[in-house]
């Protein structure tokens, strides 16, 4: 699920591209200190991964995309959603990795009441329920996949404050996708970020798509 502020563009990024690589990430000044900077930014996070979990990630194709947003955002304070609207499982998840490739100008948020955010800045709603839980409050849960703007100002009174991370240019952000989560809006500027989806299976296996 995305809102109209958010554009998928160009073809499929591949771990395999060299010619990505060089265009994602400069080149390491001191290859003994970072010996990994060559690599595609996915390829480093599948390589992460594996160090931490007892079976390496797969990787489909592609297994990222370019994601685009430029202002004038539709939704100046974020459009809430979740981009999968199912119970939480211990067992199994769907989870976003974002890697920021640029972020709009400090300057260029919109006016809002309350403490100052950053355009582009990531909103988290930390919401757990039971499968239970889920059911009996389905009409309200599926507004987490509605564009209505009563729907949002509707989210927003019951949700609460959320959890806002500030990334920086360069940094991974990793969140479940069934957590309801928006994007800051931003007058001017650009949004730029790598996408994958990370799967995790019951049976313990991790896929990284696009």
């Amino acid at each position: 699920m995305e809102s109209s502020d958010v554009m998928t563009i160009g073809m499929p990024s591949s771990s395999s591209s060299e010619e990505n690589s060089s265009l994602l990430l400069p080149p390491p000044h001191d290859p003994s200190l970072h010996p990994n900077d060559n690599l595609h930014p996915i390829s480093k996070l599948q390589s992460v991964l594996s160090s931490l979990h007892p079976s390496p990630p797969t990787l489909s194709t592609p297994p990222c995309l370019p994601r685009v947003m430029r202002g004038p955002t539709r939704w100046r304070s974020g459009y809430i959603h979740v981009d999968d609207l199912s119970p939480l499982s211990p067992s199994r998840g769907t989870f976003s990795a974002n890697i920021y490739l640029s972020n709009p100008p400090p300057s260029s948020g919109f006016p809002r009441p309350g403490a100052p955010k950053l355009p582009g800045s990531l909103d988290i709603w930390p919401l757990r329920y039971t499968r239970a839980q889920f059911y009996l409050n389905a009409p309200f849960l599926s507004s987490l996949t509605s564009l209505s703007p009563s729907s949002q100002s509707v989210l927003r009174k019951k949700l609460g404050d959320p959890i806002t991370i500030e990334p920086e240019e360069g940094d991974l952000v990793i969140l479940c996708v069934q957590r309801p989560h928006a994007v800051t809006g931003f007058k001017e500027g650009y949004r730029v970020s790598i996408q994958s989806f990370l799967e995790h299976e019951p049976n313990g296996n991790l896929t990284l798509q696009a």
